[in-house]
């Protein structure tokens, strides 16, 4: 109930920047968690030979 007091309380036009900064920057995660999974890819395809054998080996 305080949450929607305070929500309530805010400016619209504060609310509205909030929600926009918001989805930018998950927008931004959701970019950089896609790089990400690119750049992990690689690695592990070039270290999956060498960590992978070091594994088995043990």
């Amino acid at each position: 109930m305080g949450r929607i007091a305070s929500s309530s309380s805010l400016p619209e036009c504060v609310e509205f920047g909030m929600k926009e900064e918001t989805l930018n920057s998950l927008s931004f995660v959701l970019f950089l968690y896609e790089r990400g999974k690119n750049i992990e890819d690689m690695w592990i395809k070039r270290l999956s030979s060498e960590e992978l054998g070091a594994c088995k080996k043990t």
